[in-house]
C-alpha cells in the first residue's frame, strides 16, 4: 500500500510544477506581446504576429475541442480563426480561434473544455520522445529523486540542439504549450464539471476510503510523475524563451527609446 505521504508529495510536486509552468507561460506571452508592441506599436499587428507565430497551437486547441465534442456526440458550430473582435473597448484586437458548442451537460462540457490540455500533454510526450528525452521518463523517476531529475532538464534540453531537426520539435513544443491551457470560459466549465469531483475523489483516497489494488496505485503514481516531468520540461524550455524575449524587449526599448 502506497503511503499517504508519498501520494501527497507526488501531488504537491505535480501541482507546484504545473503552477510554475502556468506563471512562466503568462510571463512569456506578456513579454512576447510587449516586444512586438515596442517594435510595431499597433495592437492589430501585435495580435497578427502572435497568431501567425503560434497558429499551429491555435489550430490544435480548437480541433481538440471539436474532436472531443464529436466523440461525446455534442453539436458544434463552425470553427473560426483570426477573427476581429467586436469589443468596442479593444479595437483592432483579434480573436485567435473560437468554436461554438451547443451543450448544457456540465460533465461533457468540462471534458470538451479540458481537451486542449489532454491533447497538449499527449503531444508533449510525443515531442519529448522525438527529442530523445524519453530515457528520463517513467520508471526512472520516483518521488524521492524528483528534484534531481528535474534539475537535469536544462542540460538535457541544451544537448538536444546538436541535431537540426530538433529545432522543429522545439518550435512545436513552443506552439503546443502556447495554447494547451483552457481559456477562461473553458476553465469555468472545467471547474464545475470535473475538478470538483476529482478533488472529492482525491480527498477520499488520501484518507484511505478508496482501497485500490497496488498495481493501480503504482500505475497512477507513474502517470502523475510523468505528468510532473512533462510540465517541468515545458516550463524549463519556456523559461529559456521568456528570458531571451525579455532581454530583447529591454534591448529594443533602449534602442528605440520607447
Amino acid at each position: 500500500m502506497i503511503s499517504n505521504h508519498l501520494w501527497a508529495t507526488t501531488i504537491i510536486w505535480l501541482y507546484g510544477i504545473c503552477g510554475v509552468f502556468w506563471v512562466i507561460r503568462w510571463w512569456l506571452d506578456k513579454h512576447l506581446l510587449n516586444l512586438v508592441r515596442v517594435i510595431f506599436k499597433r495592437p492589430s499587428t501585435v495580435q497578427s504576429l502572435f497568431f501567425f507565430l503560434t497558429s499551429p497551437g491555435v489550430v490544435i486547441h480548437e480541433l481538440s475541442h471539436w474532436s472531443f465534442a464529436k466523440i461525446l456526440m455534442v453539436r458544434t458550430g463552425k470553427i473560426s480563426f483570426y477573427r476581429p473582435t467586436r469589443d468596442p473597448y479593444r479595437p483592432g484586437w483579434i480573436t485567435l480561434g473560437s468554436l461554438t458548442v451547443y451543450c448544457r451537460d456540465p460533465i461533457r462540457m468540462s471534458l470538451i473544455g479540458l481537451a486542449p490540455l489532454l491533447v497538449g500533454v499527449a503531444l508533449l510526450l510525443l515531442l519529448s520522445i522525438l527529442l530523445g528525452l524519453n530515457q528520463t521518463l517513467g520508471s526512472q523517476m520516483t518521488p524521492d529523486n524528483t528534484l534531481q531529475m528535474l534539475t537535469s532538464l536544462p542540460g538535457l534540453l541544451i544537448a538536444t540542439l546538436n541535431r537540426p531537426i530538433n529545432l522543429l520539435w522545439l518550435y512545436l513544443v513552443f506552439v503546443v504549450t502556447s495554447h494547451m491551457f483552457p481559456s477562461m470560459p473553458d476553465r469555468r466549465r472545467w471547474f464545475s464539471g470535473l475538478i470538483v469531483p476529482i478533488l472529492f475523489l482525491l480527498a477520499l483516497s488520501l484518507v484511505g476510503n478508496l482501497n485500490l489494488p497496488l498495481f493501480w496505485q503504482h500505475s497512477i503514481l507513474d502517470i502523475l510523475l510523468t505528468l510532473t516531468w512533462l510540465f517541468a520540461f515545458a516550463a524549463v524550455f519556456n523559461l529559456f524563451l521568456a528570458l531571451c524575449v525579455t532581454c530583447l524587449e529591454i534591448l529594443f526599448k533602449a534602442l528605440l527609446g520607447r
